[in-house]
């Protein structure tokens, strides 16, 4: 049997094959080093490797783009160089992404899968320098190997760690007092460095005595003595934080002991950012070096003991949600809030007695840093704070657009009430015509089922009634209030806005409120004014 020609032609707009015109693919290069510990130029040498691929692939190379001193194990969301990799392909005509090998794209599968998913709906082709032609559908796999590559890449460093540190060699960082020296397998790693050593057995001792870590802190400050970054002293830096065992208090280096695996870095998988745990007891491995010893064993002690005392005090606290001084450290307990700073440092003033507030920098450095020592009651600032909103808010400008504003929105409840009446009449008129009709019939039929349908439209009908007559009673009546009133009304409200925002239930929504308003409130010491601190807004109402 013939096949019968054909004499269809193709549909409208079918795309018609042409010959393919020779052009170089257009590539980008995407490289990445993971530490601050790696050499910078990682990133070159893997971008030279990326060129040489790509020329000899005969691309064209149309970006490069990197990301320097970042773990694969952070979230595509938070590199910089990703990001930009995806806009750069999305605002280029790009064929190809050329990189040194697949974990530079990242060393978690999940997020290797979602890069993968990505880059193959744009029709992107992957090759890496160091395997040619990747087929994306390949990629999870091998970033499932990389992901388990660097999980064990983590448990190798680990177990040498435990190793060193058994050995008597120091795996974790240099702590104040120390430094590193280079030596045999098996022999001491650090050195203890005279000068900072003084510091150390003065800190210990001034702890041991009495001194708060705050008053340490101040005093080494204000002798000019250099913190462990070069800076200045803060109390956390000696006191540390209990439940982590860190701080300078709590190093037990300075008794000769290496301990290592006390805290445990995790990885948070929706941000990237790590997370500092403490490491439980089978974890912790020590080891001895009596050579490393600073402070002498009787101080130690004493340390020891007056931590633990504060800490059970409170520990004890904490049972109580009422008492303890940290459980609403998150939420604004107070009108003013995270709004006031201090005009000597520029830092926080935040609650440091009952009641009062005061520089925190101050408080936690001492006055060779900040010399502001001026704290004022809590319910004085929010008075004299809320005397400035209060001055900032009377104006004509303002008053006009409340007024303004009053105007509209009664004009559109009122025309909404309106339309919801108009809306309901004529479902009214048509139950009321249906029940006209079921009693026509009902004359010449009473059926039971009839009258069962004339109680229901009756229920009906009243109920609309009832709703119609509702939406009248609300309805607001002529509005009365000249431009002028509705003025003297704003002016009312205003002045009982300290009325308003310092209601108990109401602080944190003041306190946001309060924060749209006004960026910060400074407060510079001036013994002429009021409480020795001027009150300077700053932002809108400035």
């Amino acid at each position: 049997m013939e096949t019968p020609s054909r004499k269809a032609r193709r549909a409208a707009a079918a795309i018609q094959r042409q010959a393919k015109t020779p052009s170089k693919p257009q590539a980008v290069l995407y490289t990445r080093f993971s530490s601050t510990k790696q050499n910078e130029l990682s990133a070159e040498d893997q971008l030279a490797l990326n060129r040489n691929t790509a020329e000899r692939q005969d691309f064209d190379v149309a970006g490069e783009l990197k990301d320097c001193a970042l773990s694969g194990r952070t979230h595509l969301r938070s590199p910089p160089g990703i990001s930009a990799l995806k806009a750069f392909v999305d605002a280029n005509d790009v064929q190809v992404l050329v990189v040194e090998s697949v974990d530079r794209l990242g060393r978690r599968a999940a997020d290797i899968a979602n890069l993968a998913s990505w880059f193959e709906s744009r029709g992107v082709e992957l090759w890496a320098s160091n395997g040619g032609r990747i087929d994306w559908k390949l990629v999870p796999s091998l970033g499932a190997v990389a992901e388990l590559q660097s999980r064990e890449t983590g448990d190798k460093t680990r177990r040498g760690g435990a190793s060193a540190t058994k050995n008597g060699r120091v795996a974790a960082g240099v702590a104040y007092g120390y430094c590193v020296i280079h030596g045999l397998k098996g022999e001491v790693n650090r050195a203890v460095v005279p000068e900072e050593a003084r510091v150390v057995r003065r800190i210990f001792s001034d702890y041991a005595a009495g001194m708060s870590a705050r008053s340490i802190a101040d005093a080494l400050n204000s002798e000019g003595i250099p913190s462990p970054k070069g800076g200045t002293w803060n109390d956390s830096t000696i006191r540390g934080n209990a439940k982590k065992r860190d701080g300078m208090l709590c190093n037990e280096a300075y008794v000769g002991l290496i301990v290592y695996g006390r805290n445990e870095l995790h990885r948070d998988p929706d941000t990237g950012n790590r997370l500092s745990r403490p490491g439980s007891a089978e974890d912790i491995v020590t080891g001895e070096r009596p050579e490393l010893q600073i402070a002498d064993d009787a101080t130690w002690n004493e340390v020891q003991d007056r931590l633990e005392a504060t800490r059970e005090h409170f520990v004890g606290q904490e049972k109580d949600p009422t008492t303890n001084p940290l459980n609403t450290v998150h939420r604004a307990k107070y009108l003013v809030a995270r709004l006031l700073t201090c005009g000597c440092c520029g830092g926080g003033y935040t609650i440091v007695g009952k009641d009062r507030y005061g520089c925190f920098t101050h408080r936690s450095k001492g006055a060779s840093v900040c010399k502001n020592g001026k704290t004022v009651s809590r319910f004085r600032i929010e008075e004299r704070v809320l005397r400035h909103v209060r001055r900032g808010l009377i104006t004509p400008g303002l008053a006009e657009a409340f007024a303004t504003e009053a105007t509209r929105l009664l004009a559109a409840h009122k025309a909404e009430a309106q339309t919801q009446i108009s809306n309901l009449a004529p479902n009214l008129a048509k139950v009321e015509r249906r029940i006209k009709s079921l009693l026509d019939q009902i004359e010449d039929d009473p059926r039971p089922s009839l009258l069962d349908r004339l109680g229901k439209r009756e229920t009906e009908r009243d109920e609309l009634r009832a709703h119609i007559a509702s939406q009248a009673a609300t309805r607001p009546r002529p509005m009365a209030h000249t431009p002028e009133d509705l003025r003297a009304i704003y002016a009312d409200q205003v002045r009982r806005l300290d009325t308003l925002l310092a209601g108990p239930g109401h602080v944190i929504e003041a306190n946001e409120l309060l924060r749209h308003l006004i960026a910060r409130v400074v407060l510079p010491p001036d013994p002429e004014a009021p409480d020795g601190l001027a009150v300077e807004l700053q932002g809108d109402l400035s």
